[in-house]
């Protein structure tokens, strides 16, 4: 591990940097005898006096942020793996500044070296917030890390045209000539013997020493904006899909569905999705079918939407079961982990077929990004796809509450479960477990609110001798608090809860998180903060991925030291597909309380307002490819060279790009796009 923070974070307007190369034209430099060379871009200037330790370079335009590229010998016994070097690089930047990761994925270079491209945040001595972006590999002993800065509205355009051009020319591994016994660039698997722990003969024992420059905020230092309009396309295709994108761009597959955004950059923040799905068992409006695959789509769901119709209904005899077509637009504002961004779409149905196609970017680039984007969606293209018999989620089975069996759950087959209903302080509370005796050990549980409550540890107490955590009894015949001043939600993750779950993880770090409101019910108090965060970490079960939903909230109680919290929560290994975040969901959407529950009065009411809030925090839940949508489902999931039917793209679901493009509509807003979004009034139903 590094001693120290080996990343330059400064304005282009500091001086004192001298230039160790000043060339205008594309260059290679080559560090450790070449086992890592870099292209520098034509006009880049490059500062490669820190010798094997890495370098830094300097983009054209004065007002960006340099790239850096940082080399360190791995730790023994340390994992060679992407995500390893990626956990280092963001311990080292936590020791000198506050820093949360925000979004992670995988990059690869252009020989094919798997990486991890991470989006951070940093704060500054002014307390100012700065994006941090970089990707992580490991080679040979090594771990590298390129990466740079920038303010949060222009991280997209730092990241596609800075960082990622650079660093996917970034070649590692043998010196030239050598000859690496038929391998390629790829991740090893630390659990391989003989791979992890592998050194060469001259391997550094220590980091480099790399000059730091303290970060500083400057509200002028900015990127230039692409320009998206002026961009030429060029075709992209997939298996079944073709359309005309900018170079940068790429199509990618997650989910049943393809995504459409420029390479080496979030992809939650503008883009395409090309949605071709199948209604089951009877025929479906439009409409219908979009709300449907919205709310499973994790930029849409927990959205509301506008919805407005398009032509009228057509038949449709090409498929099995068809019914009647017909076409919606639809728009409104979703939720990505790079912040808000507006989503316009349209939505077709042939019979049992149907296409969503939708453009989503943020609000500050939409006005520019609007043509590029149009263009894009009216040059789709999706070929027609025999697809097979529907995949069914799988089976669960009903458990009931041992001391309150009116309130009964879907848990999946072969869990275990256990639980209570019970009051606390006059507050009803609601705790489930339930957990997969399988190897990777899945498990879900659900606590609205946490019993015991917690009581803020004043100097009162800690004087008379009680501390942190202890339980404490206002009496001897009243059940206990837990001792603790009331924490925002990210810091009652991180301080208490990871470490009082029943899977609790190590080197636990946040990668993503977000306040969604949906979550604030699960406490119906009126100060209730909520908190979506993805916690990664390692336990005794190997490396772990934790999803919470958490709330905090007071009590109703007219003493004000008396706090709660809510947890709904999903753990599973690392590289699970997403099976236990989809199981939370189902128990809780699945839960019933039976109609002859006559117990205490206004208990079953009291529950029930309990389960509706619970069911509506999970709405924010991302949706998983492990579980079928409620009547639709993706035509790319059911692809089969001997299928039941032909899935074919409603022409309509295209067509209205094509004219709008037709048309000249670029503007601004939505509706200088599509206008029937403000000339049609919105019906009851959406037909």
């Amino acid at each position: 591990m590094r001693g120290r923070f080996y990343i330059v974070l400064c304005a282009a307007a500091l001086v004192g940097i001298c230039w160790a190369c000043t060339g205008a034209y594309a260059e290679d430099i080559s560090l450790l005898d070449g086992r890592c060379t870099i292209t520098v871009p034509e006009g880049w200037r490059a500062d490669n006096s820190y010798g094997d330790a890495g370098l830094v370079l300097y983009p054209p335009d004065p007002r960006a942020w340099p790239l850096e590229l940082v080399i360190w010998a791995m730790p023994e016994g340390a994992a060679e793996t992407a995500r390893a070097a990626a956990l280092a690089h963001e311990a080292a930047i936590r020791r000198d500044h506050p820093y949360t990761r925000r979004e992670s994925g995988e990059f690869s270079t252009g020989d094919g070296l798997a990486g991890v491209q991470i989006i951070g945040e940093v704060q500054t001595a002014g307390n100012h917030k700065v994006a941090c972006v970089f990707v992580a590999f490991a080679c040979k002993g090594r771990y590298y890390a390129l990466g740079t800065f920038a303010m949060r509205e222009q991280l997209d355009t730092t990241i596609l045209r800075y960082l990622a051009p650079v660093a996917r020319n970034l070649r590692l591994g043998a010196r030239p000539g050598e000859v690496a016994s038929g391998e390629k660039p790829e991740l090893r698997d630390n659990n391989r013997p003989g791979d992890s722990n592998r050194r060469e003969p001259d391997q550094p024992t220590v980091g480099p020493a790399v000059a730091v420059v303290r970060p500083r905020y400057d509200a002028d230092v900015t990127s230039p904006a692409l320009a998206a309009d002026a961009e030429e396309l060029y075709l992209l295709s997939a298996e079944h899909l073709q359309l005309k994108a900018p170079r940068d761009y790429e199509i990618e597959l997650v989910d049943g569905k393809w995504l459409v955004h420029p390479k080496g950059m979030a992809r939650s923040a503008i883009g395409l999705v090309v949605w071709p799905l199948v209604c089951q068992g009877r025929a479906m409006s439009g409409a219908e079918v979009a709300r449907t695959a919205l709310q499973h789509w994790g930029v849409s769901a927990g959205q509301k939407f506008d919805f407005r119709p398009r032509g009228s209904p057509t038949p449709a005899a090409r498929v099995p079961e068809a019914g009647h077509g017909s076409s919606v637009v639809f728009s409104g504002t979703g939720r990505t982990a790079s912040g808000q961004v507006h989503v316009l779409g349209s939505c077709g149905v042939e019979g049992a077929s149907a296409l969503l196609a939708a453009l989503y970017v943020t609000p500050t680039r939409a006005g520019r990004e609007w043509p590029v984007l149009l263009k894009m969606l009216a040059s789709v293209k999706v070929e027609e796809m025999c697809v097979g018999d529907l995949v069914r989620a799988p089976p669960c089975y009903r458990w009931q509450m041992p001391d309150w069996p009116a309130l009964s759950l879907a848990v999946p087959e072969g869990w275990l479960a256990r639980g209570r209903v019970e009051q606390h302080h006059g507050i009803w509370a609601i705790s489930v477990e339930a957990a997969d005796p399988s190897p990777q050990r899945l498990y879900i549980s659900w606590k609205q609110p946490l019993v015991p409550l917690f009581r803020q540890l004043t100097a009162l107490l800690e004087a008379i001798g009680w501390e942190r955590l202890d339980r404490y009894f206002g009496d001897l015949s009243s059940q206990p608090y837990v001792l603790l001043s009331r924490q925002e939600p990210a810091r009652f993750v991180e301080e208490y809860w990871n470490r009082h779950t029943r899977v609790s993880l190590q080197d636990a770090h946040i990668i993503e998180q977000s306040q969604p409101e949906e979550l604030k019910g699960l406490i119906n108090v009126s100060d209730a903060e909520s908190l979506q965060a993805v916690v990664e970490g390692t336990s005794a079960l190997g490396p772990r991925r934790n999803h919470y939903l958490v709330a905090v909230a007071s009590t109703e109680e007219n003493d004000g030291h008396k706090w709660q919290a809510a947890v709904l929560e999903a753990s599973g290994p690392a590289d699970d597909d997403g099976r236990a975040v989809a199981a939370l969901r189902a128990m809780i959407e699945g839960a019933l309380i039976s109609e002859a529950e006559e117990s205490a009065e206004g208990v079953a009411a009291q529950i029930d307002d309990m389960l509706g809030r619970a069911r509506q925090a999970v709405s924010v839940l991302p949706a998983m490819s492990t579980g079928a949508m409620p009547k639709i489902n993706s035509a790319l999931a059911l692809t089969s060279e001997e299928g039941a039917g032909i899935w074919q793209a409603p022409a309509e679901a295209l067509a209205v790009w094509q004219r709008a493009l037709n048309a000249g509509q670029h503007g601004q807003q939505p509706e200088d796009l599509l206008p029937e979004l403000h000339t049609l009034q919105q019906q009851a139903g959406d037909e």
